[in-house]
């Protein structure tokens, strides 16, 4: 039979390893800096921006994808959102 003080210390056993799996799966600021310049050269390269082409070339997700488009915009890399056209890069 297991006692209380053998499950206090697999709970706290198991919160530890949450918490490792928790801060592996965070991106960090640097990470999102990083994608952000990724994907600014890559819409430079090709002269236009879209989420189908930062989810393909960098391997992310629909989500991270138009977050990625909405900094350019902010930044003034890119136009703002014309329906479902590409966006034209500005600079």
């Amino acid at each position: 039979m297991t006692t209380n003080d053998e499950l206090l210390k697999k709970i706290k056993e198991l919160e530890k390893r949450i918490e490792v799996i928790e801060k592996a799966l965070t991106p960090t600021t640097i990470d999102d800096d990083a994608l952000l310049i990724q994907a600014e050269v890559l819409v430079k390269q090709h002269e236009f921006a879209s989420a189908s082409l930062l989810q393909r070339r960098l391997a992310i997700g629909y989500a991270r994808a138009a977050r990625l488009l909405d900094q350019l915009t902010e930044k003034g890399v890119i136009e703002n959102a014309d329906g479902s056209k590409p966006r034209k890069v500005i600079r």
